[in-house]
C-alpha cells in the first residue's frame, strides 16, 4: 500500500484488466507467488496459533489472504478499491482505507507483506501497525531485498528502497519492536533473479506472466523448498527479507 492511494488504484486496476481471469490462477500456481506463499505461512504457523486473529494489512486483491484464512479468523484491509472487489468476490472479510484511517483493533498477530517498502515513513508505519495489536502480537513482515536488485519492477511498483536484514532490524527497533526471527529467503533463485534484473527482466507489462509449466513447475518445487529452513534459521541472502516482531506484552 503506497503512499498514494491512486498509485495503487491504478496499480490494481491495470492488473485486473491485463490479466483478468487468469488473475486467480496466477496467484494460485506462478512460482513466485506459490513459494512465497509457503515461505509465508511456515513462518505464521510456527509463531502464531491456528485460529488467531490476523490483519492483512495491504491485502490487494487476497490471493494470500484466500490462503491465510483457512488457518485464522482474518480481516484484510487496503487502499485499492478494484483489489478489493477481486477479494470480495473470493468471499473474504476486507475493508477499503484511507492512509489517514484508523486501523482496527484488538488482533493476535497483523501481516504486512510487501509493503513498507512503498511507504515513506516506514517506522512510523509499523507503530501504526502496532496499534492494531494485542499486547504481546506479532508483526510479520515481507520486503525485497538489497538496492543492487533496484529494477524496472520497482519503478513500476512504486518502491521506495529495498533493504539489508540489519537495516530493518534498525527499523523495527525503532519502531518498538523485538525480534522474533528473521530470514532472507527466495535464496536458491537468487543468482538466476539477480542475473534477470540486471538484463532488464522480467519485461514492463509482463511481470507476473506465467512460465511455461514445466519452468514453472522446476522453480515453484525450489522456492517451496525453503519454507522448512526459513522459518527455522536465518538464510545469509536472498531476493526478498522476512521478519517477525513482538510488540511490549
Amino acid at each position: 500500500m503506497p503512499d498514494d492511494p491512486a498509485f495503487e488504484d491504478h496499480l490494481w486496476t491495470r492488473a485486473v484488466e491485463q490479466y483478468g481471469s487468469q488473475l486467480d490462477e496466477i496467484e494460485r500456481s506462478h512460482w513466485w507467488f506459490a513459494g512465497r506463499r509457503a515461505v509465508i505461512l511456515a513462518n505464521l504457523r510456527r509463531f502464531v496459533p491456528p485460529g488467531s486473529r490476523l490483519l492483512d494489512f495491504g491485502c490487494g486483491a487476497g490471493g494470500l489472504t484466500v490462503e491465510l484464512a483457512r488457518v485464522y479468523d482474518v480481516v484484510g484491509v487496503d487502499f485499492s478499491a478494484p483489489a478489493l472487489e477481486v477479494a470480495r468476490r473470493r468471499g473474504l472479510t476486507v475493508h477499503l482505507m484511507q492512509s489517514s484511517d484508523p486501523l482496527p483493533t484488538g488482533f493476535d498477530a497483523v501481516c504486512a507483506f510487501d509493503v513498507i517498502e512503498h511507504i515513506d515513513d516506514d517506522v512510523g508505519e509499523l507503530r501504526r501497525l502496532a496499534t492494531a495489536l494485542r499486547p504481546g502480537g506479532v508483526v510479520m513482515v515481507t520486503v525485497p531485498a538489497y538496492r543492487m536488485l533496484w529494477g524496472q519492477m520497482d519503478n513500476v511498483a512504486g518502491h521506495r528502497r529495498r533493504y539489508r536484514l540489519r537495516g530493518l532490524e534498525r527499523v523495527m527497533k525503532a519502531a518498538g519492536l523485538t525480534r522474533l526471527h528473521a530470514s532472507y529467503f527466495n535464496t536458491w533463485l537468487f543468482p538466476a533473479v539477480a542475473a534477470g534484473r540486471l538484463t532488464g527482466f522480467p519485461r514492463e507489462n509482463h511481470e507476473i506472466d506465467l512460465p511455461p509449466d514445466s519452468v514453472n513447475f522446476m522453480l515453484r518445487a525450489l522456492f517451496e523448498s525453503e519454507a522448512p529452513l526459513a522459518s527455522r534459521t536465518t538464510l545469509p541472502f536472498g531476493v526478498s527479507i522476512l521478519f517477525l516482531a513482538r510488540t511490549s506484552p
